[in-house]
This record gives C-alpha cells, sequence and structure tokens, in this order.
C-alpha cells in the first residue's frame, strides 16, 4: 500500500462514530443481512446423513452407553463405596454417555500463589481450588472368558481424572487427562463370581481460577468477589466439568489380536493413489505366532459398495510381544477426499491364523487425501490451498464443552462453510478430545488444525511425562481422520514463561506426533513463532532482517524442522492501538516468507443486539472475562472515544466487520508470505465477543461482510484506508485463491448514502490470475467528486454475467492531505 493511509483506529472520535454508522447501515442494504446464516432444517438434514462405522464382526465389542450417575460434592463417595458391588443405587441418575456434571464447590481452598499471572493487571497471583467428582456405575454381561481370550477396559476420554473398579478391584488409579486409556482385565474377569461384571468410575475434577496448571482447559471459575476485586467488571459464568467425555469399551479377543490400523495416502499422482497400511498387532501368548493380516477395501461414503480389493500379508509375532505388519495398495481413479468433497472408504482388517481362520478384526474409515507444505503454501491432494477459517472453541449454550453434541459440532461446520472458510483450529484454547468432532469433519468435507491437546500459558508441571503417554495415545486415535490436515499441540503453552523448558518442549511434541504420524504437518504450538518476531525486532533494515533470520536458524534448528511451520498471534484489540496494517507489515518483514508462516488469533468484540442479550442472559454482557482480562471501560475510551452502551451494539458490529475485513484484505496482498490465517471465533463465548455469531448462532453484521471477503475473489479499492484526497485514485486490486478466470467485468460506483451513483466505472474482459495470486487491475479517479463520506461498490462478473463477488467500502473523500497520521 502506498501513499496516505488512514485506518478506523486512526480516525477522530466524531468522524470514527459517523463512519460506524454510515458503515452498517450501507453494509447491512448491500450485503443483505438474515436472522441465521444456516437454518435448523439443514443442520437436521445434514445431522441425518452423518454414519457410524459398522461393528467388528470376529472380536466382542461391548459399548457401555448407559450408566448409573451420582455427584460427589464432598469427597464422601469413596467412603460411602459408590465403587462397590452392592452399594444401594437408588437416588442415582441414569445417564448416556458422553455425559458431564456441571459444579462449582461454593468455599474454595486456597491452594497458593502463581506469579505468573499473565493476563491479570494487578490482580495477585492466588490460586483457588474447589475439587468434586462425579461417580458412574454400570454392568455388563461377560459370558465364560476363554482360556485364549484377553480382556481390556478401555475410555476415550474422562474427564479430569479418573479412577476405575472392575468388580470393587481398582484396575486404574488417578489417570490425568482426556485422552484414551486402556487396562487389561483378563484376570478381574476370570475371578468375577457373576457374569454381570460392575465397572465404576470416578471422573474427579478441579474448580479453579488457574484451571490451565491443572490440566483444565479453560473451565474456570472463582472469577468473581470475593475472589477477585471485580475492579476489572468481570463477568463470567463459573465452569468446571466432571464425567465421562466419551464412550467406554469392554473388549474381548483373542490372545494375539489386533491393535491397531493406521491408513495413509502415500503418493496421489496421475489419478492413481497409493495407500500404506501398518497394522499392529500384540501376541500374549507364550507361543510364536505366525498368520495373516487380510484388509477388505470397499466405498462408503457418499455410497456405500461392495469389497474393491483384497490385501494380505503375513505376519510373526514372538511370544509376549508386539509386531507390525506394513501393507500398500493402489487405488486407480479414487474417491478424493477433499474441501466441500467428503468422499471416504471402509477398511476391514482381519487377523487370520495360520490355517487362515479369523482371530480378530476391526473396521476403519479414511479419505485418500495428501497435505504438503511446499515454499509459502499448503497443498492438499497436490493442489495450492491457503487455509483461512476460526480459531475455535466448543462452548454451547446448555453444553459442556468437553464434549459438544453433534447438533452443535454440525452446525458449526455448516457455518464455516458457509462463511467460505476452509479449515478451522477446531477444538482449541481447551483440552478436549473428541473425536466425534473429526468423525463429522471427515463426513463434511471441512479441514482441521486440530489444537485438542493442551490449553494455554501455566501447564501442569508434569507436562513432559504425560505427554510420553497421552500424545502417541491421542494421534493413534485421530490419525485415519482425512479432516484432520494438522496437528497442533496446544495453544500458547509456557507462553513467556520457562524459556528452556518450552523451547525443549516443542521439539519433544514434535518428535512424538511425527513417530505416530509423518504425513501431516505438525504445530509444536500456537503461537509458536512468537520467539522468531521477538528475535527479529532489532533488525530495522532488509539486510538486516536477512541476516538475522539466516543466524536464528543456524542457532535454532528447531526452526527448521521439515513438518513445522511458522505461526504467530496478534490481536488488533492489544493496546497501545495500532493499525492492524502495521501489524501485518511488521509481521511479514520479520519472517519474510523465509517459512510457510501463518497468521491467527486476531478478532475484535461486538455486541449482540439488545434483544438477543436479553434472550440469551437475561441482560446485557459486556465485561471483562478470564480469557480476555482487559478492563473494558478503559477500552471503551480508548478505542471509541466513550463508554459502549446497549444501544451501540450496531456500531461495535460494524467495528468488528471492518478490523477483521482489513486484516484479511492484508493478509490477502502477502500471499507469498501467509499460507493461511485463523481469525477469532465464529461463535461467542459468555463476555468472549469476538464470535462472528453470538452464543445462540445469530449472525452479526461482520459475517456477512466476511462472507465476501473470504471469498476466492475478491476485490478492493481501499484495502482499509478510510481517507482520500480528492484527485488521489482509487487502486483497485484483486485476490484470486484457486483457478484464474478469463473475461470477467468489473462494475463500480461511488454513492452517498446509498443514493444514486455519484460515478461509475467498468472495466471489460479482465484476465485474473490464479493460484494464490494478488494483482492490480484498475485505477479510477476521484476528481470532480463531492467531498464527504463516499461509498465505493464493486461488482465482479464472469463472462457469462453472472455475479462472482461484491465489495463495499466507505472512505472520506477530502479536498485537502490526509490527517497527519495518517501513513
Amino acid at each position: 500500500m502506498s501513499g496516505a493511509y488512514t485506518e478506523l483506529v486512526e480516525l477522530d472520535t466524531a468522524r470514527k462514530w459517523e463512519y460506524l454508522r454510515r458503515y452498517y447501515a450501507e453494509a447491512s442494504r448491500f450485503y443483505g443481512l438474515s436472522p441465521e446464516a444456516v437454518t435448523d432444517e439443514r443442520v437436521a438434514s445434514a445431522l441425518a446423513g452423518i454414519k457410524n462405522k459398522p461393528a467388528p464382526v470376529v472380536r466382542k465389542e461391548i459399548r457401555l452407553k448407559d450408566w448409573l450417575f451420582k455427584l460427589d460434592v464432598d469427597g464422601s463417595g469413596l467412603r460411602a463405596g459408590y465403587f462397590s458391588a452392592g452399594h444401594d443405587e437408588s437416588g442415582w441418575e441414569e445417564i448416556t454417555a458422553p455425559h458431564m456434571a456441571r459444579y462449582i464447590p461454593p468455599n474454595p481452598v486456597r491452594f497458593g500463589e502463581s506469579i505468573h499471572d499473565i493476563f491479570e493487571s494487578g490482580e495477585g497471583g492466588t490460586i483457588w481450588r474447589g475439587d468434586y467428582a462425579a461417580w458412574y456405575r454400570c454392568k455388563a454381561a461377560v459370558n465364560d472368558l476363554q482360556a485364549d481370550q484377553v480382556a481390556y477396559l478401555s475410555f476415550s476420554s474422562v474427564n479430569l481424572e479418573s479412577t476405575v473398579w472392575v468388580d470393587e478391584n481398582p484396575v486404574m488409579l488417578d489417570h490425568l487427562g482426556l485422552f484414551p486409556f486402556e487396562m487389561e482385565i483378563t484376570e478381574e474377569l476370570r475371578a468375577a463370581k457373576d457374569r454381570d461384571v460392575q465397572i465404576a468410575v470416578q471422573a474427579k475434577t478441579v474448580a479453579t481460577n488457574k484451571p490451565w496448571m491443572f490440566g483444565q482447559g479453560f473451565a474456570s471459575a472463582y472469577y468473581a468477589p470475593p475472589y477477585a476485586s471485580g475492579k476489572l467488571g468481570e463477568d463470567w459464568v463459573d465452569e468446571a466439568w466432571a464425567g465421562l467425555a466419551g464412550e467406554g469399551k469392554l473388549l474381548l479377543v483373542k490372545q494375539t489380536h489386533l491393535g491397531s490400523a493406521y491408513l495413509r495416502t502415500q503418493v496421489l499422482k496421475n489419478d492413481v493413489a497409493l495407500i500404506g497400511c501398518r497394522v499392529d498387532l500384540r501376541n500374549m501368548s507364550w507361543e510364536r505366532f505366525g498368520g495373516k493380516v487380510r484388509v477388505e477395501i470397499s466405498p462408503w461414503l457418499p455410497v456405500e459398495g461392495g469389497v474393491m480389493k483384497v490385501i494380505e500379508q503375513e505376519v510373526e509375532a514372538l511370544p509376549m510381544n508386539h509386531a507390525t505388519a506394513e501393507l500398500s495398495f493402489t487405488l486407480e481413479n479414487p474417491l478424493v477426499w477433499e474441501p466441500g468433497q467428503a468422499r471416504l472408504y471402509l477398511a476391514h482388517v482381519v487377523l487370520l491364523d495360520e490355517d487362515g481362520q479369523p482371530l480378530d478384526d476391526l473396521y476403519e474409515t479414511f479419505g485418500v487425501r495428501t497435505v504438503e507444505m511446499i515454499g509459502g503454501h499448503f497443498y492438499v491432494n497436490g493442489k495450492l490451498t491457503v487455509l483461512r477459517g476460526s480459531h475455535e472453541l466448543t462452548y454451547h449454550p446448555g453444553e459442556s464443552p468437553v464434549c459438544p453434541s453433534d447438533e452443535w459440532i454440525v452446525r458449526e461446520v455448516l457455518l464455516h462453510q458457509e462463511l467460505g472458510t476452509n479449515c478451522s483450529r477446531y477444538p482449541s484454547d481447551e483440552r478436549v478430545h473428541h473425536r466425534r468432532i473429526a468423525e463429522i469433519c471427515d463426513q463434511l468435507g471441512y479441514m482441521l488444525a486440530w489444537a485438542g491437546y493442551f490449553a494455554v500459558w501455566i501447564i501442569h508441571p508434569e507436562l513432559e511425562l504425560h505427554a510420553r503417554r497421552d500424545v502417541p495415545a491421542l494421534v493413534r486415535d485421530l490419525r485415519n481422520h482425512p479432516s484432520i490436515i494438522i496437528w497442533e499441540m496446544g495453544d500458547e503453552p509456557l507462553m513467556v514463561v520457562h524459556n528452556y523448558r518450552r523451547y525443549r518442549w516443542y521439539e519433544q511434541v514434535y518428535r512424538l506426533v511425527e513417530q505416530e504420524d509423518d504425513s501431516r504437518p505438525i504445530q509444536p504450538a500456537g503461537h509458536f513463532a512468537a520467539e522468531i518476531w521477538e528475535m527479529m525486532q532489532a533488525a530495522h533494515t532488509e539486510e538486516e532482517r536477512a541476516e538475522r533470520r539466516a543466524q536464528i536458524l543456524r542457532d535454532f534448528p528447531l526452526y527448521s524442522l521439515p513438518r513445522l511451520y511458522w505461526d504467530l498471534h496478534t490481536s488488533p484489540m492489544i493496546l497501545p492501538l495500532r493499525p492492524v496494517r502495521a501489524a501485518v507489515e511488521e509481521a511479514a518483514r520479520a519472517f519474510g516468507g523465509a517459512r510457510l508462516t501463518t497468521y491467527a488469533e486476531f478478532g475484535f468484540d461486538a455486541l449482540p443486539s439488545p434483544e438477543r442479550q436479553l434472550a440469551l442472559h437475561g441482560r446485557t454482557r459486556w465485561g471483562a472475562n478470564p480469557f480476555w482480562n482487559r478492563d473494558r471501560a478503559e477500552d471503551d475510551l480508548i478505542w471509541y472515544g466513550r463508554k459502549i452502551t446497549p444501544d451501540d451494539w450496531r456500531e461495535t458490529q460494524a467495528a468488528q466487520a471492518l478490523v477483521l475485513s482489513t486484516t484479511i484484505d492484508c493478509l490477502r496482498e502477502l500471499p507469498q508470505i501467509f499460507g493461511g490465517f485463523f481469525f477469532m471465533m465464529m461463535v461467542d463465548v459468555q463476555t468472549f465477543l469476538q464470535g462472528l455469531l453470538d452464543a445462540g448462532a445469530v449472525p452479526k453484521l461482520g459475517y456477512f461482510v466476511l462472507q465476501k471477503v473470504l471469498h476466492p475473489v475478491f476485490t478492493s479499492g481501499l484495502h482499509g484506508n478510510t481517507v482520500v484526497k480528492r484527485g488521489d485514485p482509487l487502486r483497485i486490486t484483486v485476490s484470486v485463491w484457486g483457478e484464474a478466470i478469463q473475461k470477467a467485468t468489473l462494475r463500480g460506483s461511488v454513492r452517498i448514502n446509498g443514493g444514486p451513483p455519484l460515478r461509475e466505472y467498468q472495466v471489460d474482459k479482465l484476465a485474473l490470475p490464479g493460484g494464490a495470486a494478488y494483482a492490480q487491475i484498475a485505477e479510477w479517479s476521484t476528481a470532480g467528486l463531492p467531498e464527504g463520506l463516499l461509498s465505493l461498490e464493486m461488482i465482479l462478473y464472469d463472462e457469462d454475467e453472472s455475479e462472482i463477488n461484491r465489495t463495499l467500502e466507505l472512505f472520506y473523500l477530502t479536498a485537502e492531505e490526509a490527517p497527519e497520521n495518517g501513513r
């Protein structure tokens, strides 16, 4: 961007408010608003089409869905024998897993002090802690266990710390974390006196104002007086969840049995896919095993079909050992999984003994899909793909963030697809292991940067120890899902503290993931490139920056690991305020295209209408929250020049739309630097109001504006500038993600208050470059236009006169130079 440039944040207060009012009114007319972005009927239709993979045929798998539940608020459940076989179950509630309980102990204990109060201003570091537990009991009918069988009890996710009993035998003690775990319970079942085996689970959790310290994600509590001063006007409903975040399974298998199967696309070229299949098995007998692994492949989505390919591989396993069979096969003219094109195959994996008799089996779905990083871009199935989406949490009204409902997951995906995004960091900012998210995204064709491993900031003191157990379990559980194209192992863990530990953690978690899956990019942590950005601040010229980057890469080989890319988080709401273009261009200069880079977590708060606030909360909520612990009154004065009231909701929505659209416009100008971006966020979370929709999924203005800014073809004439000197031209640019377009027509007009055109422009037979292209396509004069607040409206058409996209921008036309603070 050349010449004088003045963003919204740089306007004086009177002009800023005039601009915001006009923008809301004109953008509402130009883009068209709707009370819903995705209808309930569309959600229901998509939900009805979600399938579950078949149950195994050979192995016996008992799904533990139905449980009895009881809340234990004071820790008395253990003394009362809630795990006991003969315990009186009257008063216990019948539930279906997944199931979560929410309770906030009323009298937390002071657990100590934390010096790491990164986002709390003068609030002190007191740690408040309240503990409680959710108890679950069920019975599973198990026939006599054969001499050549073993048994496992597994859970996909329990929040937060679990102890498990089988017929009063403790088989798991204080397992911390939400990630899959299993226990062998062969001896316990052999000793069972009754075929109905009693299983009990105690799921303990911590309600606290420092949830990340306890591995709790973002479930925050005790943020109001008397536990906090209240000086920031905190407005937060306390969260603390305990329970079965996923289902349990009781598995009866032969002593030699399958462990896991991993199918990955190794090569996709010339309409042929080479698929690798890694099958792990265990031999728990005292005899050497020799047999075969057979894999049967059939189409599964969108239409199921018969077995189209069978592959067999001989396999051996030593006694009391494990083994791996590596198979490969080709698919000609495969059904390729792509964003927006959900196509899946079903693999039936069967273990055969030496006589060809089946011993064990399992089913896995998989997609033909590759993801690579080449230069500064991601390539999905060999196609340059600019990742664009949200940084998204799993908080929804009336639900636990640890296990959101299928309905909300489907709604989230459809909202993102309707907006025009293709990939989100979801779930993020929390510790969430909910496989259903990946299953649904597989079947709806939406890509994920899976970020559910670690939350933020001050992480559990034993993070490295737990990682060695949990990271492999997480990856093995999810790696067959084609929707997951990136492993992001946490959002800002250990941020600004423990420098050596944080740096070593990055490499440890990278290696742990890589050992289990070498087919995807790996992001050790969100905001991973913060240290690079910090180290680049001392360089001021291009020569100095190039030399500094080279030195950083020499001194810190971690930053050059082959499956790693750079990621930076920054927010336009952080004080002191500065134009978003300055922030984007500063990041671009620092990173310089030396490595594929993503730009993330930029967002801006916007109020829902008073009617929506009342419907959602019974009152207006515009306070501080533990995610963004800022003084709202101070921020209002700095950003808007006065206190925001409920009646200012339109202006705040206009500000959000303008800040986000300007940021994305600036990022689109730099395709050689940024390979993707993730804004904050799709749906509001309590008083974290950076969502494009309120907590009930009613869209704000920004949703409809960003539908156009995120379109594969986007034109701009102001690029975030709000002041133009009369006589200076409007330089019209186009950004294209995807195929080139020939013979396009661009029509534009300048208006006042949506009135008749003051001037009209047209450019015919445009050739728009493809790939990730950015180019100037026109230069339109402002000479002779009247001073004042004008709008520039542009509509781009293809050669058949069908509308491709449209853009609305406002600008003050002045007779003098732009204000001194314009650049």
